[in-house]
């Protein structure tokens, strides 16, 4: 199953597929915000929902679009949090 989700990761996240992150660091409501507003620009990204309590933030990728691993790393990076895990839930 591993392999399997690495190789989704490297050539991209499939269509109707959900991403699902644990990211340390979302303390407030404002911080979370940032965060969505940064997500929501990708192109392809159908929806974002960010639980703080549990520290996940779960995207939903519109048919057809994908997503590049090193480019959530990226937004989560420069947004001032630490990604945890990368979890990809095929629909």
């Amino acid at each position: 199953m591993k392999k399997i989700l690495v190789a989704f990761l490297v050539t991209g996240i499939c269509f109707g597929t959900e991403i699902v992150m644990r990211v340390d660091g979302l303390a407030c409501a404002f911080c979370a915000y940032g965060l969505e507003k940064k997500l929501k620009k990708l192109e392809g990204v159908e929806s974002v929902d960010i639980s703080l309590n549990k520290g996940l933030v779960r995207i939903k990728l519109r048919e057809g679009y994908t997503l590049e691993e090193e480019t959530l790393r990226k937004i989560v990076k420069e947004s001032g949090f630490v990604l945890r895990r990368i979890e990809v839930k095929k629909p």
